[in-house]
């Protein structure tokens, strides 16, 4: 029991000095630009927006698979949705959101269930289709109303977030879904021969992700004000964020939950950009050292495998 406390504060300590460093570092650096707690709060506020779209990477990286779609499918089920809200409400904009989601995620599971190509290829091919069909559905660019943004501003944004993350738990550690989708994580080879159908839960698992990406795409849009089309793969700068969170939660996984881990990754994420920003410094260097920082997160995790497997 002693042993079982002990080992549980060592993983919060784990979890919680990595985001507490960092912002020490730039709280040092910037005392006066940053690290306010309304500015701490709003980070957190503003965490929950990718970490809804990661809950739904999150059932399609485990199983080892890319897809560079998501960004895409985030523009255009904004799209949608905004244009649904404007008659419908905010029915129209989460069922509008949500459905579309769905369905071009469906459209990536059936091109990658008969084609037998790399889930990469594929989602590269669809998100142009993609970006181009967003183009058709909004030319102009569409804002919310300020009557229905209510999912960009708190609580509801918070509220939105936590049921996401609850739900996301429930369905990878509560359904057999989950179970199957943690199985061929583990080894597709090892699933199949328990009887799992590692083609039907990959094509189960993008529709899941549209699902997420879709309640994703009512945070975004909400909290943005709206969406304009993007076009030449320009989206595809959408899905770095997401997967990253999706990394750190795994690579965090050893420490605490991995949909926590998400959480933490993207809060840690929104931190440093938050913090370079206050140093003014360049948006490629920022890419540089947000890149670097996930590496050597990656190298420690696989460093400490190591060392658990020589004891």
């Amino acid at each position: 029991m002693t042993k079982n406390i002990s080992q549980k504060l060592k993983n919060v300590m784990v979890v919680t000095s990595i985001p507490l460093s960092i912002y020490m570092v730039f709280y040092i650096l910037q005392p006066e630009r940053f690290g306010s707690l309304g500015g701490i709060f709003l980070l957190i506020q503003q965490s929950f927006v990718p970490t809804i779209t990661s809950m739904g990477l999150l059932y399609i990286i485990v199983m080892g698979l890319f897809d560079f779609s998501i960004g895409a499918i985030l523009v255009m089920s904004s799209l949608v949705g905004l244009s649904l809200v404007q008659n419908y409400g905010y029915a129209g904009l989460i069922l509008g959101c949500v459905i579309t989601a769905v369905a071009l995620q469906l459209v990536n599971a059936v091109l990658y269930s008969l084609l037998k190509i790399p889930s990469l290829i594929v989602t590269v091919g669809t998100l142009m289709i993609f970006e181009a069909l967003g183009s058709f559905v909004a030319p102009a660019d569409l804002w919310i109303p300020a009557e229905y943004g209510a999912f960009g501003r708190f609580p509801a944004n918070v509220i939105l977030g936590i049921l996401v993350v609850v739900f996301a738990y429930f369905i990878m550690y509560r359904t057999r879904f989950g179970i199957y989708v943690q199985a061929i994580g583990q080894s597709e080879t090892i699933a199949r021969s328990m009887g799992v159908n590692p083609a039907k839960i990959k094509f189960y698992g993008f529709i899941m992700c549209g699902f997420f990406v879709g309640l994703g795409a009512v945070s975004l849009c909400s909290f943005n004000g709206g969406m304009v089309a993007q076009i030449g793969m320009n989206s595809m700068m959408r899905v770095f964020t997401p997967m990253i969170g999706c990394f750190i939660g795994i690579t965090l996984k050893k420490y605490c939950n991995v949909m926590v881990g998400i959480f933490i990754g993207q809060f840690i994420l929104s931190m440093i950009t938050l913090g370079l920003i206050t140093l003014k410094v360049d948006v490629a260097i920022q890419n540089f050292l947000t890149g670097l920082f996930l590496i050597v997160l990656v190298a420690l995790s696989a460093i400490n495998k190591k060392n658990e497997v020589v004891k």
